[in-house]
């Protein structure tokens, strides 16, 4: 059992590493990283990258709110899309996991709930895995570093406290501080862990978060 790094294989990739893989009759199990790609709802594609021995598909899903989707503009299709997406794999032999981000620029505190509600429920139906709760890091190179107006982002320093211990620390005009971020994902990433905490905790305060 081994695991192919990359942070987002192309769906055709994942074909032709899958048809080698069976050419030559290896007998593996592996499991890898891409996009939520429209191309895994194509239910011969997925069943081919079982017959591989594809076991999980980590999934770059991020967010469950359309509107932070659309912000992010890096294939993120939405929660209908992925939750098809999902589907599709998981009902032909591919278990999928999914990463999350939260605090991304702007995102309310109510964006952020709908969003730990979208995984709360992927985990129950279809057994999935979320990795961790990962609070937005800003970094370089990115479009609210060159245009951090447009994001609602003031005031950017460079210091060790940014959230994954490099990039930069900011302000916000708008949405969720980065303290009130980091705050829910740790109560996030308890709940993705225990997930009858959650239950718990709505049945307490009326709120999942």
């Amino acid at each position: 059992t081994f695991e192919i790094i990359d942070s987002s294989l192309p769906a055709k990739y994942l074909r032709q590493i899958s048809q080698a893989i069976i050419d030559r009759d290896l007998n593996v199990k592996w499991y890898t990283r891409a996009n939520v790609q429209k191309d895994f709802k194509d239910a011969e594609l997925v069943q081919l990258m079982a017959k591989a021995g594809l076991i999980a598909l980590y999934l770059g899903v991020e967010s469950g709110s359309d509107r932070i989707c659309n912000m992010m503009k890096k294939m993120q299709p939405g929660k209908a899309a992925s939750l098809e997406i999902i589907e599709s794999l998981y009902n032909n032999g591919v278990q999928p996991a999914v990463y999350s981000m939260f605090g991304y620029p702007t995102e309310t505190k109510e964006e952020m709930e709908e969003s730990v509600e979208f995984f709360m429920m992927l985990n129950k139906r279809f057994r999935i895995g979320v990795k961790n709760a990962n609070q937005f890091n800003l970094v370089t190179d990115s479009p609210m570093f060159a245009d951090p107006e447009a994001y609602g982002l003031t005031n950017i320093r460079g210091s060790v406290n940014a959230s994954q211990g490099y990039g930069f620390e900011y302000d916000v005009t708008r949405g969720m501080t980065p303290a009130e971020a980091k705050k829910l994902c740790r109560k996030a990433g308890i709940f993705f862990r225990h997930p009858f905490l959650a239950k718990a905790h709505k049945l307490v305060y009326g709120r999942t978060l």
